[in-house]
This record gives C-alpha cells, sequence and structure tokens, in this order.
C-alpha cells in the first residue's frame, strides 16, 4: 500500500508540474496598452480552432520556401466558441512578417494574402508560450481577464494572438478601436 502511495505522489507531482509548466499558474494582468503594426501574411479559416497550428504551419514553410522567414505566428478570432459552434467559427491566421522581410514578401506578394494591422489602442495581456498546452491555458487564463477589462465596452475588432518563439510568450490583444477587418463569410 505504502509503494502504491509513493507512486501516485511522484504522478501527482510530475502533472502538477507540467500544468505548471505550461503556464497554468501563471498571473495573468490585462491592461490598457497597443497593439500593431504588423504586416500580417494569411488564411482564412471556418472550423474548429484547433485547425489554426496546422494552417499556421504550413503557411509558414510555404514563406520559407520563397525566401521569407518568420519568428512570429498569429490569429485573429472573429467568433466566441462559447456561442458560435465549431464548424461556424472564422479565424484568419498565418505570420508576422518582419520589417527586414519586408522586401523579401514583397517579391512574392502575389502568391500570399497580406494585411497590414493596424497600431491601435486596446486591452492587452502576455502569457507565457513553452508549446501547445499553454496556447489551452492561456485561453482559458487570459479571455476571461481582457473581458473583464474590457467591461460593456465592445471590442474593435476580432481577439488577437501573436505567438512569439523568440519571446517564448502569447500576446493577447482586444482593440478598443475600429481596426476595420471583415471578418470571414461562412460557408
Amino acid at each position: 500500500m505504502r509503494v502504491i502511495g509513493i507512486v501516485l505522489g511522484v504522478v501527482l507531482a510530475i502533472a502538477l508540474g507540467g500544468v505548471a509548466y505550461f503556464g497554468l499558474f501563471a498571473s495573468v494582468e490585462a491592461e490598457r496598452g497597443r497593439t500593431g503594426a504588423y504586416r500580417l501574411v494569411y488564411k482564412d479559416l471556418t472550423g474548429p480552432y484547433d485547425q489554426v497550428a496546422a494552417t499556421m504551419d504550413e503557411l509558414y514553410f510555404e514563406l520559407l520556401d520563397q525566401g521569407v522567414e518568420t519568428r512570429r505566428g498569429f490569429g485573429l478570432y472573429f467568433d466566441n466558441p462559447e456561442e458560435v459552434p465549431a464548424a461556424e467559427l472564422r479565424s484568419r491566421v498565418g505570420c508576422v512578417v518582419e520589417p527586414e522581410a519586408w522586401a523579401a514578401l514583397d517579391s512574392v506578394r502575389d502568391q500570399f494574402q497580406v494585411m497590414d494591422y493596424p497600431d491601435v489602442e486596446a486591452v492587452v495581456a502576455r502569457f507565457p508560450y513553452r508549446g501547445s498546452a499553454s496556447i489551452m491555458f492561456g485561453a482559458m487564463k487570459v479571455y476571461p481577464k481582457l473581458a473583464q477589462a474590457l467591461g460593456t465596452r465592445p471590442a474593435g475588432g476580432p481577439a488577437l494572438e501573436v505567438y512569439d518563439l523568440d519571446l517564448r510568450s502569447i500576446f493577447y490583444a482586444m482593440p478598443l478601436e475600429d481596426v476595420g477587418l471583415v471578418p470571414p463569410a461562412r460557408p
């Protein structure tokens, strides 16, 4: 019986360590700040948000094949998954192209969908990025804080998430100004 208790204790310690590593216990502060200006290469998606990572990776490699290197991915999420069926969720996902790669992008721009996301005031937050579990824990912890900071004020556009590999963090933003984005049409 004692061996079982030790084994269960070790398993519990490992599980708690794992979820702590991916950010479950990270504190989140939502505050007013700025977001943008970003040059984005993207694809529009309709369907469950769990499709986002595969599409982002696909676009990253398509850009890399064309000589455009990126270090940050992004997602623009137009719908609340608590209110819209998964099959109807709309998102725009892809890669942030840094200014030093704009010339390389310009030479292949006609092969991709490209947009500039404006510099706007927003409610923003950061969360550690240590793998796909961090994305799930971040969504669970950050969006309630963003909603609380927004209060009754409507957002000026879709939720923005920027996945920064160098900083190992996820940047979240709910714009307070109209960003002028038209969501993808539902099929």
